[in-house]
């Protein structure tokens, strides 16, 4: 009967079903809180997923190092890193290497068609375009007679008439003027920024085809220390050079050396029987100096010669500051004096050392050579010199 008294309740006094309500706000509630759940766990899937491959999760042991085969998934990182290095390089090669031009001695015109070839062994040096209305830079020592005519051949194998010569006797490089029009040319970067071990690229390029090498920096701040005589530098010479891991020869000199972004970093020369790259920084006032119309380049001096401290090892000098007494690890020691020089004007001495050229310190990098050149013939500038443990200031009047 309990049972029966329980059905009769969902009927009404008539015997009639009674009306069954459904529970509608309940039903709302469990739909909208399903709805929820689903955009949660989305959200935070979401949020999982960009963590778990960032790294962030690194502490907890959880990232994909952790889960997946280490060894599987350096393979791939490395095999991503390759190849997107290895497009990179090609792109270079390919937009860099329309800017390579070779240097000849100019043929004289003969019946016989052999003679006027131009053949990749008689090329004097490599060199690259400037500006597009036939700058061209290559190596001075490649240019032996200056009277005579020579010729650049482009690689499209366009030949070109040289019609000036400038030398740049302060880094051992020569300006050509060309009479070539619409060429490609090749920006220029600073080298400040490169480090030991950065990849670099060279070509030789002849009729079409360019062989690409790529090195390594070795040494960024290349100074010649191998006798005593080698380590006074002239602030009329260029004293450091950008060095690299191989030995490339005589068919790359002349030409730029290239970062990954496609920009020269500078030219390879050989100088004393080794290769060397002069950088940008030494390139620039020479540069500035051509396209501002001069037939001249003109390096100014301070009339010395000096020590570079940065380089030295041993015989370092001693400062006291305080109750300190320290070696002095960069300026210029003034080796030598030039009577009659700016310098000697300006009453520097013997054993003074140099240690700010205007606002910049003299060091590794900013050597004196390398500073000294940012001034023009009869611009004054401000030398901080260390006298027997005391600075002083010294105006100084650049000339040649």
């Amino acid at each position: 009967m309990a049972d029966a008294t329980r059905v009769e309740d969902f009927y009404d006094q008539n015997g009639e079903p009674a009306d069954f309500q459904k529970p509608l706000t309940h039903s709302r509630a469990l739909v909208i809180g399903l709805a929820s759940g689903v955009i949660f766990g989305f959200l935070a899937g979401l949020v999982g997923v960009i963590f778990f491959f960032s790294g962030a999760l690194a502490g907890l042991k959880i990232g994909p190092e952790y889960l997946f085969p280490a060894q599987q998934l350096k393979i791939e990182r490395n095999e991503q890193v390759n190849v997107l290095e290895d497009e990179r390089l090609e792109q270079v090669s390919q937009e860099a290497k329309t800017s390579i031009v070779s240097l000849f001695k100019k043929k004289s015109i003969s019946n016989k068609l052999l003679d006027n070839i131009y053949l990749p062994t008689d090329r004097l040096a490599m060199g690259f375009v400037l500006t597009n209305d036939g700058w061209i830079l290559t190596q001075k020592d490649a240019l032996t007679n200056p009277e005579g005519t020579y010729v650049v051949t482009t690689f499209d194998k366009q030949i070109l008439t040289v019609e000036k010569i400038i030398f740049d006797d302060y880094n051992n490089v020569a300006f050509l003027k060309t009479n070539g029009r619409n060429l490609n040319t090749l920006g220029l970067s600073p080298a400040s920024n490169l480090t030991a071990g950065d990849k670099l690229l060279l070509f030789q390029s002849f009729d079409g085809a360019a062989d690409l090498r790529v090195v390594r920096v070795m040494q960024t701040n290349f100074k010649d220390a191998a006798n005593t005589k080698a380590l006074l530098k002239a602030t009329s010479q260029v004293s450091s050079f950008l060095l690299l891991d191989q030995v490339l020869g005589k068919n790359f000199w002349g030409g730029p050396v290239i970062n990954l972004a496609g920009e020269a970093v500078g030219i390879l020369l050989n100088k004393d029987g080794l290769e060397k790259v002069v950088v940008y920084e030494d390139l620039k006032r020479g540069l500035e100096e051509i396209l501002a119309g001069q037939d001249k380049i003109e390096r100014v001096s301070l009339g010395v010669k000096y020590l570079d401290l940065s380089q030295l090892v041993g015989g370092s000098i001693k400062i006291k500051k305080g109750n300190e007494v320290r070696p002095l690890e960069n300026g210029a020691l003034v080796a030598e004096l030039v009577a009659g020089s700016p310098a000697a004007k300006a009453k520097i001495q013997v054993n003074d050392v140099i240690i700010k050229v205007g606002t910049e310190d003299v060091n590794t990098w900013n050597n004196l050579s390398r500073l000294i050149q940012n001034y023009k013939k009869g611009e004054s500038v401000n030398l901080t010199i260390l006298r027997e443990g005391s600075e002083e200031e010294k105006v100084v009047t650049v000339n040649f």
